[in-house]
């Protein structure tokens, strides 16, 4: 019934819906837990979406266009949501870029599905080991929120606080780096004695922080 619905969708508004149809569907299989077929729904839901922005381009009006680039951008983020939740990291970056791309382009200010979308991508930046850039893009964010919002704003200073932790992380991470050095250099023959490897006693100590990052960025996958 559904490919009949898509084979037969001709005019913007047809594809418009059907799109919409794939989309609430691998919604509702991610929600049972489903991940290959919500993965299948949404990319369904891309492509009709695709149509839809092609036909919009010459045929429609400029909300019309407007819209189907939004839903288009929307969907590619559901679509990089669900590959940051299966782990693949990397994906999720490229899908979640696109979105960010196109939603910031058409949503003002700091609009909430931008922000969320941001949001995923902090995390999917964040577990590809690519942290200063999360780190930038958690810092345009809370600038934005406050700008829009204020910022004692909850929506700021949960951002900000996201921002602290991971600058804080950063920040000790540099100075262990740099304590294990001049220990290293000062105890060289212990060095010579344990294969060669630098002391990982540092890492030890950085560990409870990396996470309780990990913790924080990865309970938002579950929202």
């Amino acid at each position: 019934c559904l490919t009949l619905s898509k084979e037969g969708a001709r005019s913007i508004s047809d594809q418009r819906q059907v799109a919409e149809i794939f989309n609430n569907l691998g919604c509702l299989y991610y929600s049972f837990g489903n991940i290959e077929k919500s993965g299948k729904f949404f990319m369904e839901s891309f492509e009709a979406q695709q149509i839809a922005l092609e036909h919009s381009m010459y045929a429609g009006a400029r909300f019309s266009c407007h819209s189907a680039t939004l839903n288009l951008a929307v969907t590619k983020a559901n679509m990089g949501f669900l590959a940051l939740v299966a782990r693949h990291h990397e994906v999720a970056v490229d899908a979640l870029e696109y979105a960010v791309h196109n939603q910031q382009l058409l949503l003002r200010d700091a609009h909430r599905t931008l922000m969320a979308t941001m949001d995923h991508l902090v995390v999917a930046q964040l577990f590809s080991g690519s942290k200063d850039k999360a780190v930038r893009l958690l810092r345009r964010m809370y600038h934005m929120q406050s700008d829009a919002f204020g910022p004692t704003d909850t929506r700021s200073l949960a951002t900000h606080k996201k921002l602290m932790l991971l600058e804080e992380a950063e920040t000790s991470s540099v100075v262990s780096s740099n304590t294990n050095s001049n220990d290293n250099m000062a105890a060289s023959s212990a060095m010579d004695s344990a294969t060669g490897e630098p002391n990982d006693s540092g890492k030890k100590q950085s560990t409870p922080k990396s996470n309780n990052i990990l913790k924080l960025f990865k309970s938002m996958t579950r929202k």
